[in-house]
């Protein structure tokens, strides 16, 4: 086992385990509790938000991205900020970020906004190699000449993989990321939102969004590692991507599920599966 990570497992393993978490977008402030000189966070980008509604329908927003990091030392009683990712209509995702300062200790993308090429999924960046997750899914385009096309969200990031695209599975190594919603080639309906994942570790990827091609209702991809499951777009309804993370299903004026953050400390307590539910 790596030097610096015995160290950190060992101090962790001289405080009480804890768990602290914010999924309202906004910024926040949190000081380091005492006793507490390793933390393991995890960060989801917001997802991007549909395209326009046009002749050719609308497009669905990427999925936001996830990123974990393992035991980055902190020192008891400092003050970090916390930037939740917002949501809008017809904008990308905004990113979550963890900073020390105006030093960024982790990073996830929020989802781009849905285009003619489709919405790109957010992806992320950390301080330092001990991390991982995945970029969010690729929202449906709407460029299909003379087929109204209303597209499906991404879904967002997974701890072990990206999140799957519109109407399509999570990739066959497993993501444990949110799928991709379906489409709808209809004059009138709207494509289902993106699944979003969970902040309490790894679990099981999920399933892609099903519906009908040809009207009816357009299914949201199911979450993964316990997220939302993206909302179906029957109609004018709301396709808006599942929490957290997910891409909106393309439709008129949707928006992507905001990002959220999680803080994890305590005696081997680490992402992606190592004690990551409360305690």
């Amino acid at each position: 086992m790596d030097q610096n990570i015995f160290k950190a497992m060992f101090a962790a393993a001289q405080v009480r385990p804890g768990q602290v978490q914010w999924t309202t977008p906004g910024t926040y402030s949190w000081v380091v509790p005492l006793g507490v000189y390793f933390i393991s966070p995890v960060c989801i980008g917001s997802g991007g938000s549909s395209g326009p509604v046009s002749s050719v329908g609308a497009a669905g927003g990427g999925g936001g991205g996830l990123r974990y990091a393992k035991f980055i030392a902190v020192t008891p009683g400092e003050t970090l900020t916390i930037v939740v990712g917002a949501v809008a209509q017809l904008a990308a995702g905004g990113d979550t970020i963890i900073r020390r300062g105006s030093t960024v200790l982790l990073t996830a993308g929020g989802g781009r906004a849905g285009t003619s090429s489709g919405g790109e999924g957010g992806s992320g960046t950390a301080f330092d190699a001990n991390v991982g997750g995945g970029n969010g899914g690729r929202g449906k385009s709407n460029g299909v000449t003379g087929v109204p096309i209303f597209g499906g969200g991404g879904g967002a990031g997974g701890y072990s993989g990206d999140g799957g695209g519109y109407n399509t599975s999570i990739p066959a190594s497993g993501g444990a990321g949110g799928a991709g919603g379906s489409m709808s080639a209809s004059g009138w309906g709207g494509g289902g939102g993106g699944g979003g994942v969970g902040l309490n570790g790894e679990g099981a990827s999920g399933a892609a969004g099903q519906g009908s091609g040809s009207g009816g209702t357009a299914q949201g991809g199911t979450g993964g590692s316990g997220g939302q499951a993206g909302f179906a777009g029957l109609g004018v309804s709301n396709s808006s991507g599942g929490r957290h993370g997910g891409g909106a299903g393309g439709n008129s004026s949707t928006i992507g599920a905001s990002g959220a953050c999680r803080i994890i400390w305590g005696s081997g307590r680490a992402y992606p599966s190592t004690l990551t539910q409360d305690m």
